[in-house]
């Protein structure tokens, strides 16, 4: 008995379980037994019949999910779609995209979110050998998101950077940018500066490749700012912006090719050996800024310079007032208030003629400053007051 007729004893058999007998009564379908009879089948189909195979993978995961075993049911849909993405006869690749979403869908439902992402990214790749880019970028953020929403942001950056790859070789360039941006941040999320660092030094060599200038110095300060570069990153991309600054190929050349740049993702290492200089230089230092865009219908208003003035004219301008100086009034005089005179000189000290202690020179007399009023000398007291005022008090 051949391969294929087994496959039908199979195929038969699961249509039995789940068939209502014409005069049974209290029958009930057997979805587990036709399941594992239909997944028997399509082991039969698998090799001589792909077309027959599939089929019967389907059906056996119809079954499981009638039996409420979705773990199986999503293994039976993958068997399907891997079969249909790889089998000659029965090559198809966007159903297989679909199928495995299906069974992606169905591991969600069973709560192996890890599993439903793997299959998820597979339905992408499947999706992008069909030719559909637009589904296969929905799919990779469908695995995206289901890597993020169980906290595996270290699984999800490998999914970001294939995605990367698969927008650049599409030439989708702001779903590229988008994942770019993603890709730094996901590098954040966990710690890790070098991959910070190298993903947003990619992200100014994108921006710079598909010409959006503006946008890529917009980055590259916001990086610089935030501390998102690291030194080498750093030299690197300041080296390619003087380039382009400079209109110098050979120096773009020496930029793209550094070693810094090699050791980045292998899409962007082929987008940074493929950057030209532009047509004009300093668009990127600021030395000459590009021409305003003409608006139809607008003439724009020519420069007026100011009037000149006539001689009558100038004659009858009144004259600049003159600077006003401003000095300090001298200080006031106290009336009956003389300055004092330069106290006399102590016997005994130096240079007097009694002599002076050894070693001892007296202090300069004392200078009075012009316009200060000086202090008034003290009055030596009467004798014989003090003793009058103590008998007074006795």
């Amino acid at each position: 008995m051949s391969r294929v007729e087994d496959g039908e004893r199979y195929m038969a058999a699961a249509q039995k379980a789940i068939t209502k007998p014409r005069f049974a009564l209290f029958w009930k379908p057997d979805h587990e037994d036709a399941a594992q009879n239909f997944e028997r089948a399509a082991g039969c189909f698998k090799q001589p019949r792909p077309d027959l195979a599939v089929p019967a993978f389907l059906a056996s995961a119809d079954a499981w999910v009638k039996a409420e075993s979705y773990f199986m049911a999503a293994k039976m849909t993958e068997s399907a779609a891997h079969l249909s993405l790889t089998s000659a006869s029965a090559k198809d690749p966007a159903r297989a995209a679909q199928l495995y979403k299906q069974a992606a869908e169905y591991f969600v439902l069973n709560g192996t979110p890890d599993r439903a992402a793997e299959t998820m990214e597979k339905a992408a790749k499947a999706a992008e050998d069909a030719g559909d880019a637009g589904v296969a970028l929905d799919l990779y953020n469908e695995c995206i998101e289901l890597h993020m929403q169980e906290d595996r942001p270290r699984f999800a950056v490998d999914v970001v950077k294939r995605a990367v790859a698969f927008t650049v070789r599409a030439e989708m360039h702001q779903a590229a940018v988008a994942l770019l941006e993603r890709q730094v941040a996901t590098y954040a999320k966990i710690n890790n500066a070098n991959g910070v660092s190298k993903s947003a030094l990619a992200l100014v060599i994108y921006l710079l490749a598909i010409q959006d200038d503006v946008r890529a110095v917009h980055e590259f300060q916001d990086a610089m700012t935030r501390g998102a570069f690291a030194r080498d990153e750093a030299l690197a991309a300041n080296a390619i912006f003087d380039a382009l600054d400079h209109a110098d190929p050979d120096e773009l050349a020496r930029a793209v090719n550094a070693q810094i740049i090699g050791f980045l993702d292998p899409p962007i290492v082929r987008v940074a050996r493929k950057l030209q200089v532009r047509a004009s230089a300093g668009s990127f230092g600021g030395a000459t800024a590009a021409p305003p865009v003409p608006i139809p219908g607008f003439i724009p208003t020519a420069d007026v310079p100011p009037p000149a003035l006539s001689s009558s004219s100038a004659h009858n301008l009144a004259p600049a007032p003159a600077p006003v100086s401003f000095s300090a009034p001298p200080p006031p005089s106290v009336p009956g208030f003389a300055s004092a005179a330069p106290p006399p000189p102590i016997p005994g000290l130096g240079g007097a003629p009694g002599g002076g202690i050894p070693g001892f020179t007296p202090p300069p007399p004392v200078v009075p400053v012009p316009g200060l009023p000086a202090a008034p000398r003290p009055v030596a007291p009467v004798a014989g007051t003090e003793s009058e005022e103590e008998e007074g008090f006795c």
